[in-house]
């Protein structure tokens, strides 16, 4: 692909700038909670930027991911270069590689009832060696790896998540390598390896083999001191590889009673503050980045509090796992 200038993101970033203007603030946001009934909370949305007409009241959390999906598409096919958008489409592209993979490589019964949807998967020509999109290609390395390495025994499902995280990570890297932006690579930079240092915690605290993970981690391209410390190590050099890795803090969300949700929590806040720096830079894949971040900090959110709605979950308890924007 050609090399994007700066100006040629002019459009876009006039765009998302007067579109920050729209994104819902902490009081409109927890109104959700304040709504009678889902018709109220469907009619409350259309403050989102995700939503012009309210949406239909059935499975309003899923609503919200499709049209978060919808909006970030559309702001990519306005952007001179549309692998903006790939970098928060990544994940939803990988939860659905990854049932694919573990209905493929796993033969039990459990996963056979999905194997039916197998054939007709867009993952299926990965099996076939026929990836002729280049943005095919992280998922088919990702399938060739799985189906010569998975063990035939112990938590294959979760080897398969260990790999699946790794790859996909690897893939948001060269998304902004390929974007151009120092700046930009720096953030995903940071929000990847400290992604990796979140799966390794995750395995020391449940007893898996970490040392096995963070051969992964290596192998997809995140190789470091402060990964192997996280994966091998005492648990008092946790803090310190986190903060080195880019987490200021971390001691203090290591120490809570959830500790991992913490750190997840503390890891959005890190970007989206890294991101907002992008408010000096007139127009570039920086700005178009930290609008995206805070729109997919509102979508986390909205999926948050209309769960929250429908279940009765106390408004304290939701406002602790929210994300701040800072655009």
């Amino acid at each position: 692909m050609e090399t994007i200038s700066p100006q040629q993101w002019t459009y876009v970033s006039g765009w998302v700038s007067a579109q920050a203007e729209q994104l819902m603030d902490h009081r409109e946001l927890l109104g959700l909670l304040e709504a009678d009934d889902a018709d109220e909370r469907a009619s409350r949305l259309r403050s989102s930027v995700l939503f012009l007409d309210a949406p239909a009241t059935d499975d309003l959390p899923d609503r919200v991911s499709d049209a978060f999906g919808a909006y970030v598409r559309r702001i990519g096919d306005a952007s001179p270069d549309d692998r903006i958008a790939d970098l928060f489409l990544a994940e939803r592209d990988w939860e659905e590689f990854r049932a694919f993979a573990k209905a493929r490589v796993i033969r039990s019964d459990e996963t056979a009832r999905d194997r039916g949807q197998e054939e007709s998967s867009r993952f299926e020509a990965c099996l076939r060696e026929e990836t002729e999109d280049p943005r095919m290609q992280p998922f088919a390395d990702a399938l060739a790896h799985i189906e010569a390495a998975c063990p035939s025994e112990g938590d294959r499902a979760g080897w398969i998540d260990g790999v699946v995280d790794a790859h996909e990570a690897a893939m948001l890297m060269d998304l902004a390598t390929a974007l151009g932006s120092e700046a930009l690579q720096d953030w995903v930079r940071t929000w990847t390896a400290l992604r990796a240092g979140l799966s390794l915690i995750r395995a020391r605290r449940i007893g898996w083999d970490a040392s096995e993970l963070l051969a992964q981690w290596r192998d997809a391209g995140f190789a470091s001191e402060d990964l192997t410390v996280l994966a091998e190590g005492p648990d008092s050099a946790w803090a310190l590889a986190l903060e080195r890795l880019g987490l200021p803090g971390a001691a203090a969300a290591l120490a809570e009673d959830e500790p991992t949700v913490q750190l997840a929590l503390r890891i959005d806040d890190g970007v989206a503050r890294r991101a907002a720096d992008a408010s000096g830079i007139p127009f570039g894949p920086e700005r178009v980045f930290a609008f995206l971040w805070a729109v997919r900090s509102e979508a986390i959110n909205l999926r948050l509090l209309l769960n929250a709605a429908e279940y009765g979950i106390p408004e304290t308890r939701v406002e602790a796992a929210m994300r701040t924007n800072y655009v």
